[in-house]
């Protein structure tokens, strides 16, 4: 989606989210060359004004790598709380960072971290990028499209989050 917030300094909210998978005793991670800025990078985008970053990330994976919440796991700190009547939880972002996209515009982005077991239920969306690649952290650090920033967010998930936190299915939080 287009940004929202285009003067000067303007930030726009993105959710986003590190997809990792178990293989041959090495954790890989999916990413895409993403096709405007041409970097590795993990899927996600803009949260509209008409929704809020679960259900931001929702369609965001869904374009981008086929992938359906209900085929996810959310790693998180602590099981999700249940019973609450007003408020809507959604999950612990693993990372929560902001960075500059061209000159005076910022993102601030939720990057939520999930496991999947299975390959993506649905096609990629048209217009999105095909190069989505599997990749261990080794891999990801020797490709030149990988930012060193990247690299170390996946690295630091790799070594203390994807082998600690709790893995609850995504359809454990409500979308709306």
């Amino acid at each position: 989606m287009a940004h929202l917030h285009t003067g000067p300094n303007g930030h726009d909210l993105t959710a986003s989210a590190f997809i990792f998978r178990e293989r041959d005793d090495d954790v890989e991670v999916l990413v895409h060359l993403h096709r405007k800025l041409g970097l590795l990078l993990q899927p996600g985008g803009h949260v509209e004004h008409d929704e809020n970053p679960w259900q931001a990330l929702e369609h965001e994976l869904r374009e981008e790598t086929g992938y359906a919440l209900d085929q996810l796991l959310v790693l998180q700190p602590l099981p999700p709380l249940v019973g609450l009547v007003h408020d809507n939880l959604h999950p612990t972002p693993a990372l929560l960072n902001t960075h500059e996209i061209g000159t005076g515009h910022f993102h601030t982005d939720l990057c939520f971290a999930l496991v999947a077991d299975d390959a993506p239920r649905h096609a990629i969306a048209e217009g999105e990028s095909l190069d989505l690649r599997w990749l261990s952290v080794d891999e990801l650090a020797a490709a030149p499209e990988a930012p060193p920033d990247v690299v170390a967010e996946v690295r630091m998930l790799v070594e203390r989050v994807v082998p600690t936190w709790h893995r609850i299915p995504a359809g454990a939080w409500r979308l709306d």
